[in-house]
C-alpha cells in the first residue's frame, strides 16, 4: 500500500480553484476536517475543528451559502468543533467518486487554512497512478505533491488511548500553553482552569504521558 499526501494551495482572493471548491468559504484560518460523508442528495456530512473565538467561527458560519445545518458540539477557549451539513461543490463530489472508483482512502484529518487544502490517501500504487491520470487538467496543474511513500500505519490518533476526562484535560493544557516553548502556563494555571486540585492536574498529566510515550515506544 501507498500513502500520497497533496496540496491544493489556497488562491488570494478566492476565485474559481479547487481551493475554493474545497473550502468555499475561504476562512484563511487552521483547521482539520475529521470525518467527511457523501450522503444521497449530493450533500456531506462533515465533523470540523476550527481554530478561532466562538462569536468569530460563528459569524463566517452563518456568511456560508452552502451550509445547510450547523451546530458547534463543543467550544474550548479559541477551539471550536462543529458538525455541518453542507450543499456540496460538483467538483469535489467529482474527486470523492473518483477516490471510491478507484478504491483509495482518505486518511483524515484533511487539514486547511492559509496554506490550502492537504489531503492524503491510502492505496495500491497503481489505483494512485490511475487517479492522478484521470483528474482534469486544472486540478492537476494546481495541486502539489508533498510526499509519496509506503503506507506505515501510525498512530494519528493517540487520543484514542485516553479517557473521556484525559482528553479534555490534555486539550485543556495544550490550549493553555502548558507544552509551549517556552511554557505559557503552570501546573496551578492548569488545575485553576480546570477547577481540580493542583495533585489532580498532575496525576493527570502523569497517566496522560505515560500512556501516549508508551504507545511510541
Amino acid at each position: 500500500m501507498r500513502h500520497l499526501s497533496v496540496t491544493f494551495p489556497a488562491i488570494d482572493p478566492p476565485d474559481d480553484s479547487v481551493y475554493s471548491s474545497l473550502v468555499p468559504h475561504a476562512p484563511r484560518r487552521r483547521a482539520s476536517l475529521y470525518n467527511l460523508d457523501v450522503l444521497d442528495d449530493g450533500t456531506t456530512i462533515e465533523l470540523v475543528h476550527v481554530e478561532g473565538g466562538r462569536d468569530e467561527v460563528t459569524a463566517e458560519l452563518e456568511r456560508r451559502d452552502n451550509l445547510l445545518e450547523y451546530e458547534i458540539v463543543a467550544s474550548r477557549d479559541e477551539t471550536q468543533y462543529i458538525y455541518q451539513h453542507v450543499a456540496q461543490d460538483e467538483r469535489l463530489l467529482g474527486l470523492l467518486a473518483l477516490l471510491r472508483e478507484h478504491r483509495l482512502l482518505i486518511d483524515f484529518p484533511i487539514t486547511y487554512g492559509e496554506h490550502g487544502v492537504t489531503v492524503r490517501v491510502v492505496g495500491e500504487e497503481h489505483d494512485i497512478q490511475s487517479v492522478f491520470d484521470t483528474l482534469p487538467t486544472e486540478v492537476r496543474s494546481e495541486l502539489r505533491v508533498e510526499r509519496i511513500s509506503d503506507y506505515v500505519p501510525e498512530p494519528h490518533d493517540l487520543r484514542a488511548l485516553l479517557s473521556v476526562r484525559q482528553r479534555e484535560v490534555l486539550e485543556a493544557a495544550v490550549e493553555a500553553g502548558y507544552y509551549a516553548f517556552p511554557r505559557r502556563a503552570t501546573i496551578d494555571d492548569l488545575a485553576d482552569g480546570l477547577g481540580i486540585s493542583r495533585s489532580t492536574a498532575s496525576e493527570h498529566l502523569r497517566r496522560i504521558e505515560a500512556r501516549v510515550l508508551g504507545a511510541l515506544v
